[in-house]
């Protein structure tokens, strides 16, 4: 668990506590936001972004990351 610093995080509970919430704000951010201009412009690019999303929210194991 040498993940953080143990000056800053010295309690277990706590430095639990942060990575659960840095983990799941980072899951949360996986749509960026894009105007309809941008994503028609992009649609290849766009379409295999929408594609890995949902590859990653229907991920189960470990080989499917």
């Amino acid at each position: 668990m040498n993940l953080y610093r143990q000056k800053d995080y010295v309690s277990m509970d706590y430095t639990l506590s942060f990575h659960i919430g840095l983990t799941a704000r980072l899951m949360a951010r996986h749509e960026p936001p894009v105007g309809d201009a941008e994503e028609q412009r992009l649609a290849a690019a766009w379409r295999w972004w929408k594609q890995a999303g949902e590859a990653l929210d229907k991920a189960d194991e470990a080989e499917d990351f």
